[in-house]
């Protein structure tokens, strides 16, 4: 009897891990900034409305206005009288006209007709002027400066290992067992 004993090959394998190790520096930009000023100097714009005209219509008047306005009926009046005075002198040293002083009573003892009649006051607008406002502005600009460090990242890699071995050989044993050998070969 023929004993035969076989053992399989074996590999081994032992793996490690790569590794990847990546270092970034976190903030590679240094930013200082002056922010921009505005300077700005206003002149309002001025109204001028002038309505001593549309008062003076109605009868709101200053003190100079007002002189002005008694000094003219004043005149107006005085000059009137003169010329009624002068007029009736006239009539009076005409004699031969007959009772002329009758005539001239009659006429001062009627009552004079008023007129009256209706107006709109004032009639006049008021007069308006601007004087323009101005705005002068200065700008001082801004300025932004931007430094940059080292942005390179820091890399650092060790690559995986795979070593494979033969853990066990291949074997074939073979073994005869018994006395009784044939050796016809057949």
């Amino acid at each position: 009897m023929i004993k035969i004993e076989s053992q399989n090959a074996q590999i081994g394998i032992e793996r490690q891990d790569g590794q990847l190790d990546i270092k970034q520096n976190q903030f590679p930009m240094n930013l200082k900034t002056k922010a921009p000023e505005l300077n700005l100097q206003i002149e309002y714009p001025v109204v001028y409305i002038d309505q001593r005209q549309c008062f003076s219509e109605a009868g709101l008047k200053n003190n100079m206005d007002m002189s002005k306005t008694f000094y003219q009926k004043g005149k107006q009046a005085a000059l009137q009288a003169i010329s009624r005075i002068a007029s009736e002198g006239r009539a009076m040293a005409n004699i031969q006209n007959g009772s002329v002083i009758a005539r001239l009573a009659e006429g001062r003892s009627k009552p004079k007709e008023k007129p009256y009649n209706f107006d709109m006051i004032p009639k006049s607008s008021p007069i308006i002027s601007v004087e323009e406002g101005k705005i002068n502005g200065h700008l001082d600009r801004g300025e932004i400066d931007i430094k940059m460090d080292n942005i390179t990242p820091q890399i650092d890699y060790k690559p995986a290992k795979v070593e494979i071995y033969i853990k066990q050989k291949q074997s074939i044993n073979i073994q005869y067992i018994g006395e009784n050998v044939d050796t016809y070969g057949g």
